[in-house]
């Protein structure tokens, strides 16, 4: 949602929204340190997210923090280019 320029705050709160009312239970967000703390602020259950800054770093979390089984969606902007870590993902 990074390319949405002035929209982006918009449809991150309405993500954050879906989240706060979910069953989801874990979320992981990549974006830039300027932007981590004002799109966390828009969430009820701090511990249901995971905030990276680093692409490097998203395989390792993902491994980490899920089992077999579990359902994994991967959005993202294009400018993270997320396809690279699913090659990455055990």
């Amino acid at each position: 949602m990074q390319e949405l320029g002035k929209e982006s705050e918009k449809y991150h709160k309405e993500i954050f929204n879906l989240i706060n009312n979910s069953d989801i239970e874990k979320c992981l967000f990549i974006c830039d340190k300027k932007n981590e703390k004002n799109y966390t602020n828009f969430l009820k259950n701090k511990k249901k997210i995971l905030v990276l800054n680093n692409i490097k770093d998203v395989p390792q979390e993902i491994n980490k923090s899920t089992k077999k089984g579990d359902s994994i969606l991967i959005k993202g902007s294009r400018f993270w280019q997320l396809e690279k870590i699913i090659e990455l993902i055990n």
